[in-house]
């Protein structure tokens, strides 16, 4: 078997009365539906495209409207097992079904690791145990005047299924210089002010992955090192320097951790109803992980070094803070993320732990056995309060 033509997957779900004319394909063919022919229509219309990551997207996009239609009609599935439901109803389960299936091995064949994490992405709210205890800890949303860029992605460009959105920090540096902004707070800017005075260029844009994209970043832990979704561990240093570097990193609210160590914006997926490309807009922050959504904490992270031994060391958490202007976690949303990071068997106990919660200018740093007691902050960035260990070789975030 292969992906149907959109055709052919028209015909399988249409009404008996509307297959023979008796109403409009509008009266016979409902919404949820219709979203998964659309998937389909753009997936056969734009997968010549050279871009691997374009084909990508369009099979994922057709895999999570047929997911979506699978669980809105879930309860009705139970009752078609019984008889209980229309002759119409059990062709479209069996046709979304298939399409599901042949998406799905075409995933495979194109991206296996990414198939195999996609099925078992969300897995940790029904079964992992740590999802559980992840989900009594304190969220945090992005900040105030940074939630315009989840505003105004949901207004304008969620459902067109563009990888971006319009960035918080360009309006931060830049609405002063807006005639009708000039007197007004950042904090307090509304999406209204933004709509009239700020377009989504390049340049005044932010990257927002979906998920088959920020799988790309998905942190695998596995004998208490840190990994790709390859298993390999992971080792930051910057490109021909042979330096160290924080990478940003976010934890989502089932525990799972995205980190980018590249040094560019990733590309991503423009979709209208005419043309799919890829595009590649100016800023990456925080908010690209989960697309503005909430998280459990967001900061900057170093992998590759043991402190302890003081040797390099691909997987070793060495460093980790929550120095995140978007979101500004809380000195709890970084306790919580190291408790997760805890279950799932990393040592931080000689993990370097800088708290931003007071602000750029007023940060404090702790050895990570003491941070869970929030006890022995060390007397200045630099200098640690157990002299039995020495920090890292890798620069201190220096801003928020």
């Amino acid at each position: 078997m292969a992906i149907p033509t959109a055709e052919a997957f028209k015909s399988a779900t249409l009404t008996h009365k509307t297959k023979i004319g008796l109403v409009d394909l509008k009266g016979g063919y409902g919404g949820n539906i219709a979203l998964v022919l659309a998937a389909l229509e753009d997936y056969w219309e734009h997968r010549q495209s050279p871009h691997g990551a374009v084909n990508e997207m369009l099979l994922y996009n057709v895999w999570k409207r047929c997911s979506k239609w699978l669980k809105v009609k879930s309860q009705k599935i139970e009752k078609s097992e019984s008889g209980k439901v229309s002759d119409c109803f059990k062709r479209r389960k069996e046709a979304v079904e298939s399409l599901k299936a042949e998406v799905s091995a075409e995933l495979e064949r194109e991206s296996p690791d990414k198939l195999r994490l996609l099925d078992g992405y969300e897995s940790r709210k029904a079964e992992d145990p740590l999802a559980l205890s992840v989900s009594g800890y304190a969220k945090k949303s992005l900040a105030p005047g940074y939630s315009l860029e989840r505003k105004y992605y949901e207004e304008h460009k969620k459902e067109g299924g563009a990888g971006y959105t319009v960035s918080a920090s360009y309006i931060r540096e830049t609405f002063k210089q807006k005639e009708k902004l000039v007197k007004k707070d950042f904090e307090t800017l509304t999406l209204k002010d933004v709509e009239k005075n700020f377009e989504t260029t390049a340049k005044s844009s932010v990257t927002y992955m979906n998920k088959i994209a920020r799988l790309n970043h998905l942190v695998v832990i596995r004998n208490r090192l840190l990994g790709d979704i390859h298993d390999t561990p992971l080792l930051m240093e910057e490109k021909g320097t042979g330096g160290h570097l924080m990478c940003p990193y976010a934890m989502d609210m089932y525990g799972n951790i995205f980190i980018y160590m590249d040094s560019s914006t990733p590309e991503v997926i423009d979709r209208t109803k005419t043309k799919c490309r890829l595009v590649r807009v100016k800023n990456f922050n925080h908010s690209t992980f989960l697309a503005g959504k909430a998280v459990l904490c967001a900061g900057n992270m170093h992998i590759g070094y043991d402190v302890l031994n003081k040797k390099l060391e691909p997987g070793k958490l060495s460093c980790i803070d929550n120095g995140s202007g978007h979101y500004q976690p809380s000195k709890e949303n970084l306790l919580n993320c190291l408790q997760v990071l805890e279950v799932e068997g990393v040592n931080i106990d000689a993990v370097r732990v800088a708290d931003f919660s007071g602000g750029a200018d007023k940060v404090v740093v702790y050895w990570g056995k003491d941070f869970q007691t929030y006890q022995n902050p060390w007397p200045s960035k630099n200098t640690p309060r157990d002299n039995t260990l020495t920090p890292p070789p890798v620069s201190l975030f220096t801003g928020a």
